[in-house]
C-alpha cells in the first residue's frame, strides 16, 4: 500500500512525538523520591525505616543526621523497601530523607520529607540478686539507673511467669510496695520511659519475698 506524502510527514511526525514522550517518561523514571516514608524505634538501640516500594528503582539511599537544621549525610543504601539502622545509642532522636536510584538511567531522585524516631531508654537492670529490702507487708526494690529516663514504672505478679500488673511509677531507681502479706513470695520487673513517655521493654524478673 502506497502512502502519499502528506500523509507520510504526519506518520512520521506522530512516531517522532511518541519517542520524545516515551523517552522522556523513561527519563522521569526515579526524578520522584519514594513516598509514604516511616521511622519508628522497635528498641533502645534500633529504628525501623519503611516506605512505598517503586517500579524501576535498583537501590534506595538513606541519609541520617541527628540535627534536623543540619546537612543530611549519605548513610547506607538497600534493595528493599524498608531498613533497620541498629547500635544506636538510647533515648536519641535521629533524623531520616530516603531517596530512589534508578539503575538504567544511572539517576538519583530527590529526597523524601524528613520522618524522625527517638530510640528506646535502655530497660532497667537490677544490681544483683539482693536489690530488695523488705518487711513483713512491703518490698523495696531497687535497679541501675537508665540513660535520660525520666519515669520508671513497676510491675509486679504473684508468678515468676506474670501476668504482670502495673503496681506504681516513681522517677527515682527504687520504690516501695507495700499492702503486702506476710511470708509471701512476689516477682517484679521494671520498665523506663524517656521525656516523650516511650517505654522500653520490661526489665528481668526480680524475686522477692516479705518477712514473717
Amino acid at each position: 500500500m502506497k502512502i502519499k506524502p502528506g500523509r507520510l510527514a504526519i506518520v512520521l511526525g506522530l512516531a517522532l512525538v511518541s519517542g520524545f514522550v516515551l523517552a522522556s517518561c523513561d527519563n522521569n523514571v526515579g526524578s520522584d523520591p519514594p513516598s509514604g516514608v516511616t521511622a519508628a524505634a522497635i528498641a533502645s538501640n534500633m529504628i525501623h525505616l519503611k516506605w512505598k516500594a517503586e517500579n524501576g528503582t535498583g537501590y534506595y539511599y538513606i541519609y541520617r543526621t541527628q540535627n534536623p537544621s543540619s546537612t543530611y549525610s549519605y548513610y547506607q543504601q538497600t534493595t528493599a523497601a524498608s531498613w533497620d539502622d541498629t547500635y544506636l545509642s538510647p533515648n536519641t532522636t535521629y533524623y531520616y530523607k530516603v531517596s530512589s536510584y534508578d539503575s538504567k538511567n544511572s539517576k538519583e531522585s530527590g529526597l523524601s520529607s524528613a520522618v524522625w524516631a527517638t530510640t528506646w531508654v535502655d530497660t532497667p537492670l537490677y544490681y544483683n540478686y539482693s536489690t530488695y529490702s523488705a518487711t513483713s507487708n512491703s518490698i523495696t526494690v531497687t535497679w541501675n539507673s537508665s540513660t535520660n529516663a525520666s519515669n520508671y514504672y513497676i510491675y509486679r505478679s504473684s508468678s515468676e511467669y506474670g501476668p504482670f500488673i502495673f503496681t506504681g511509677q516513681t522517677i527515682f531507681t527504687n520504690y516501695t510496695d507495700d499492702g503486702l502479706s506476710p511470708s509471701t513470695t512476689y516477682y517484679y520487673t521494671v520498665s523506663a520511659l524517656n521525656s516523650e513517655n516511650v517505654e522500653s521493654a520490661q526489665s528481668s524478673v526480680l524475686q522477692a519475698y516479705t518477712t514473717k
